[in-house]
């Protein structure tokens, strides 16, 4: 993932007047050689026999984009967030943290709290749309003062970068279908 940092800053206390948004694109060498590759993979991808019928040719960056000087002039011109901007104001408890955790208020700041995808802490591998309804539901909650619910035990879950199991530690269920 790229590792440019964006901000958005308050500029008013009128809730009206719009943030100031700086998304910082191409701004560390691993954002423009991930673009660079984003590109080079998109057209991989799409150049395949597959996609022969479907294919009118490349749009956009376009056939006359071929260098990665020219890959990064276009990402600099025309690229944009397709409206999924994320991650600006994370909650969490360290020094680059925006809001508590618990309550999703902003540090520092009485009476505002921050429930969309900027409050993410980690950027999400699919459309941010899901993540965004789960904390608008448990917001919602905090706000009317809702209990939660209690935690389930027994509820499958993956996690694929440590191999962790499907069910709790100890399941048999996780060796189910397994044969050595």
């Amino acid at each position: 993932y790229s590792d440019a940092v964006g901000s958005v800053k308050i500029r008013s206390a009128d809730p009206y007047q719009h943030p100031a948004l700086r998304f910082n694109y191409l701004s560390t060498q691993q954002d423009r050689r991930e673009w660079v590759e984003a590109i080079a993979v998109a057209r991989d991808i799409l150049t395949q026999p597959a996609f022969d019928p479907f294919n009118a040719g490349e749009i956009a960056p376009g056939p006359g984009v071929s260098t990665d000087a020219e890959v990064l002039d276009w990402v600099a011109r025309d690229a944009e967030t397709a409206l999924h901007p994320s991650c600006t104001a994370r909650m969490g408890v360290d020094e680059m943290s925006v809001l508590d955790p618990v309550t999703m208020r902003v540090h520092g700041v009485d009476g505002l709290r921050v429930v969309d995808a900027s409050s993410m802490p980690s950027i999400t591998n699919g459309n941010i749309y899901a993540p965004v309804m789960m904390l608008a539901e448990r917001a919602a909650d905090l706000i009317s003062g809702n209990t939660p619910l209690a935690p389930a035990t027994d509820v499958p879950f993956y996690r694929h970068a440590d191999r962790s199991p499907l069910y709790p530690p100890g399941d048999a269920r996780n060796h189910a279908g397994v044969t050595s």
